[in-house]
């Protein structure tokens, strides 16, 4: 089967940011439903790691966590919807 992905050149999804005095680091913890999304483990920018199709998954809800070098943690909801396009011309 052969799948276009459209503007997947697009990677970048979203930051997701914390503040602490020692460094944090980042993890989607959760929702990343077949491994779409990648993040970057310093900086918390969310990006495309495959192709998006409304048609199977219309939403994903992932969970980032954020833990600093004291063990703590926080977590951020990032919801992401999937646009239709007609790939079917």
């Amino acid at each position: 089967m052969y799948f276009n992905c459209v503007n997947f050149d697009l990677r970048f999804i979203v930051m997701v940011a914390a503040k602490s005095v020692t460094g944090i680091t980042y993890e989607i913890t959760s929702g990343n439903i077949g491994n779409k999304f990648s993040l970057n483990f310093h900086s918390g920018v969310v990006s495309l790691a495959s192709c998006l199709d409304r048609e199977t998954v219309a939403s994903y809800n992932l969970t980032v966590t954020a833990t600093t070098a004291e063990g703590q943690t926080a977590d951020a909801s990032v919801v992401i919807t999937v646009l239709d396009y007609n790939d079917n011309r």
